[in-house]
């Protein structure tokens, strides 16, 4: 997975993984891909290369918009949800090929993302189980 780790993050955002792909934190630099809702083909993919793709909840799947953000390169995808709450995905279609960490944000945390930004995103509930004294997930 690309990283950024030299460069000093920007945001630092809290997002509901998916449960499908895999994950680590993300760290680099997002990109709004065209079209918004990644519901046709990536016009935007060589920008979007190496980059955390940012993309509108809507008109298909998560793991259709996973698949097209994975294949122009992207390093994980961020989902933008319709309100300020995020939402844990479960896979409606096969999501064996998915490769990259897929994760959702609230409209309030994508208000101030812009291309380029560098971002650092984490699970929100990655610490909750050891914070209750459990193991963690």
């Amino acid at each position: 997975m690309l990283r950024e780790e030299a460069e000093e993050v920007e945001l630092d955002l809290l997002a509901a993984r998916a449960r499908f792909g895999p994950w680590d934190d993300i760290r680099g630099r997002v990109v709004w891909v065209d079209p918004r809702y990644g519901n046709e083909a990536i016009n935007n993919g060589g920008q979007a290369r190496g980059r955390i793709g940012l993309v509108r909840r809507g008109f298909n799947s998560i793991v259709s918009k996973a698949r097209r953000l994975q294949e122009v390169g992207c390093v994980g995808v961020l989902v933008v949800n319709w309100g300020n709450h995020r939402e844990t995905f479960s896979a409606e279609e096969d999501a064996s090929q998915i490769t990259v960490p897929v994760a959702c944000i609230g409209q309030a945390d994508a208000e101030g993302l812009k291309d380029g930004m560098r971002v650092r995103v984490r699970d929100e509930h990655a610490n909750q189980g050891r914070e209750r004294g459990g193991e963690e997930r």
